[in-house]
């Protein structure tokens, strides 16, 4: 083989070699970043979002309200189930609710209302810096607010 030709397969192969561990290399880093997003998740529910709730949840039921926190579950959502009487989340399916997601790919969180008369609503996804008590609770409000609305 001639020298020209070997090196040119040389390059091909370190370059192919180089490409392949900045894939994998990226790939790594990625999965770092969605496992420490997951953690954090984690936390932000336990220290932030769960005791907002409760909060909220306890300030309701002592007003009349029926409130219950559903905590962290697998599919990384924690959310606020209100109701009061035979009052059912649009379609039927359930108590209305608010439903805080942790979005592992996109490193956000996603809120949603599913509330008693249509719309359902969803936000902006937010970054986890986002996630105080007063925005938690304030996110709760207008939740709450869509609740209290006559039905047309």
């Amino acid at each position: 083989m001639k020298n020209a030709i070997k090196a040119a397969f040389e390059q091909t192969i370190a370059s192919s070699d180089a490409r392949s561990k900045a894939a994998t290399e990226a790939q790594q880093q990625r999965l770092t970043k969605q496992r420490q997003f997951d953690h954090d998740f984690g936390v932000t529910c336990t220290t932030v979002i769960a005791p907002a709730l409760k909060e909220v949840a306890d300030f309701l039921r002592s007003n009349g309200w029926n409130a219950e926190v559903s905590p962290m579950q697998g599919d990384g959502t924690i959310g606020l189930l209100v109701y009061k009487g035979n009052m059912f989340a649009v379609g039927g399916d359930g108590r209305p609710h608010i439903v805080f997601r942790g979005d592992t790919h996109n490193q956000r969180v996603m809120v949603s209302f599913v509330p008693a008369a249509p719309p359902t609503y969803a936000e902006a996804p937010h970054i986890l810096s986002d996630f105080t008590a007063d925005f938690v609770q304030g996110t709760a409000l207008k939740f709450f607010q869509s609740l209290s609305q006559p039905v047309a």
